[in-house]
């Protein structure tokens, strides 16, 4: 008998022990993403939320179809890494099989747009605290060297939606060369010219020149009325861009 209750014990602790995530194949940023998922679930009983995780994972053999075993998308293939959309509820059995050896991302993104303003002292700038005037931006116009611009975003626009901002645009990568005096690319000024051509030509794939813009002078307009506390540190400038001759993605 006692040999019988020795065996259930000794298979029953091998069969915990192989639901433990290895949060040794994971990286710093996996495993905080791992023990997060455990505490909430722990904490409330109703926890039904399954969060995805984007990661890289290191896989042996045909990555997709371990993958779609635990609930997981391959996003990428490079050699034997995936990116993958995995849910957290899946995350731990992944790491135990033994085809995975590493699964690996980098910290969340969070959006801090209502707050850099505090945090960079700008407010008693926008007061004119101990300042002979106060600076918001007025009447400034800011040139933006960049690529993947969207014209159209309410971003650019004032905060109530009622005057478009962008003046004119350099889109060094424009084919369309036509009448230019420009040695290369092409210029287009004004609201309607800037609107019918929507984005330049690398902006269907790129966004990061939107996303530098609205940093430095996004009015926080979404559309319909909403206006958003993420706006750009001078508000309301207006704004010149340049659409950089480079379709590597660097800046």
């Amino acid at each position: 008998m006692r040999y019988y209750l020795f065996s259930i014990l000794f298979f029953l602790a091998i069969g915990l022990n192989a639901q433990r995530p290895r949060y040794d194949k994971m990286s710093p940023f996996v495993r905080e993403a791992m023990v997060s998922s455990l505490t909430a679930k722990q904490l409330t009983r109703s926890y039904s939320e399954d969060r995805m995780l984007t990661a890289f994972v290191r896989i042996d053999g045909n990555a997709a179809e371990l993958l779609h075993k635990y609930g997981s998308e391959e996003l990428a293939r490079v050699g034997n890494v995936s990116i993958a959309a995995i849910p957290l509820s899946q995350l731990g059995a992944l790491s135990c099989h033994r085809r995975v050896s590493k699964i690996e991302t980098g910290s969340r993104c969070s959006i801090q747009m209502d707050t850099t303003r505090l945090v960079v002292n700008a407010e008693p700038v926008y007061r004119g605290t101990g300042l002979v005037q106060s600076y918001t931006g007025r009447g400034v116009v800011v040139g933006v060297q960049d690529i993947g611009f969207d014209l159209t975003h309410p971003n650019f626009y004032t905060a109530d939606m009622s005057r478009y901002r962008i003046k004119a645009l350099w889109d060094q990568l424009s084919r369309d060369t036509i009448g230019s005096n420009l040695f290369v690319g092409r210029d287009y000024v004004g609201e309607e010219s800037l609107l019918r051509l929507g984005c330049p030509l690398d902006g269907t794939s790129q966004t990061h020149g939107t996303h530098t813009a609205g940093i430095a002078a996004g009015s926080g307009a979404e559309g319909d009325g909403v206006l958003s506390p993420y706006r750009g540190i001078v508000h309301r400038i207006m704004t010149m861009k340049e659409e950089r001759a480079n379709t590597n993605g660097n800046t």
